[in-house]
């Protein structure tokens, strides 16, 4: 988060994350409406979304595929992508998070950069 604040095009974006629930708060319900609401969601690739019945994986990257939302790939830890691959077919090759610029542009690319934000 705080590298995409870096960039002056992206300083006026809202981002949200888990850090963001509260304890005895209905998780699912709110993910969801979370994804439901927001322009882009940036998965976070580390080798923890490998795990199976990882959470990411089963309703993040599912409900957020099936709403149709662009989704962009963030490597953050080196991950086997053998495996990422065959666990996310849908996904692009992650952009290692030391790359914001290459971030930046596929967001760019993809209609993300309006003048203001995303």
């Amino acid at each position: 988060m705080s590298e995409i604040h870096k960039m002056e095009h992206f300083r006026g974006i809202a981002i949200w994350f888990d850090d963001f629930l509260n304890p005895g708060e209905n998780f699912d319900g709110q993910i969801l409406n979370e994804i439901d609401q927001c322009d882009a969601v940036l998965l976070l690739v580390t080798p923890n979304i490998l795990e199976n019945n990882n959470y990411v994986l089963t309703c993040e990257y599912k409900e957020a595929y099936d709403r149709g939302k662009f989704i962009l790939p963030v490597e953050g830890i080196q991950t086997d992508k053998g495996e990422y691959f065959q666990k996310y077919p849908t996904l692009s090759k992650p952009i290692p998070l030391s790359r914001i610029e290459d971030i930046w542009s596929t967001l760019y690319r993809a209609g993300f950069y309006r003048g203001g934000g995303v």
